[in-house]
């Protein structure tokens, strides 16, 4: 299944209200401390052949990553940067149906996945508001998470055939030995409600630090 705490400051304004990387630098790693552990109560995939819906899911791990690589374009009103991730695990409950990897799926148990490595880069889109007090700030209007796996991911998923413990078992063997494959298809949908969290986060750390 859904982006270094190495900061280069820039000399050059990110727009008219904010110059320098520092205000950008300061929000984002405060996001990353807070923003762990990232709850979100329902994530809902409709994928051809295949849907799930993850329940009370939990992402842990995000006060590790390390950010980098921060780049700020004034003139597109963009900025990105990179979160590395030694180690992310994911808990809650699951229900999945229809046919994962040429597999056929009934499952509903708990999950935990654990992730060895991940690299997420975060493109944020950006716009200038005023507050409450006509004091500028940068507000996150969109953004787009590109996601990697840079090492192993365990898919530990309770019953996944139905009760049926020898066929789960076997279904469980199988997409762990095909991991990779395994968060190609089912990833995004859950990274992209996290993630949406964290820069909900984000923006209310941008906001707390208008720029005169």
């Amino acid at each position: 299944m859904f982006t270094a705490l190495c900061f280069v400051v820039s000399l050059c304004c990110v727009s008219s209200v904010l110059c320098g990387d520092a205000p950008f630098q300061k929000a984002v790693e405060d996001a990353v401390k807070s923003s762990d552990v990232i709850h979100v109560d329902v994530v809902k995939a409709n994928l051809p052949n295949f849907s799930y819906q993850a329940n009370d899911m939990n992402y842990m791990g995000l006060k590790d990553c390390a950010i980098s690589n921060m780049k700020v374009e004034k003139d597109k009103s963009k900025f990105q940067f990179d979160l590395v991730c030694p180690k992310i695990i994911i808990t809650g409950h699951y229900e999945a149906k229809g046919s994962l990897l040429d597999q056929m799926v009934n499952g509903n148990g708990k999950m935990k996945i654990t992730v060895d490595g991940y690299l997420y880069t975060v493109i944020c889109n950006y716009e200038e508001k005023n507050d409450e007090n006509n004091k500028p700030y940068i507000h996150i209007k969109d953004f787009e998470v590109k996601k990697e796996s840079k090492g192993s991911i365990v898919f530990g998923l309770a019953n996944l055939a139905d009760g049926d413990a020898e066929k789960s078992e076997a279904l469980f063997k199988y997409f762990n030995a095909n991991w990779k494959k395994m968060e190609e298809v089912v990833r995004n949908p859950a990274l992209d409600a996290v993630f949406a969290v964290f820069v909900e986060n984000l923006n209310k750390n941008l906001k707390a630090m208008p720029v005169d």
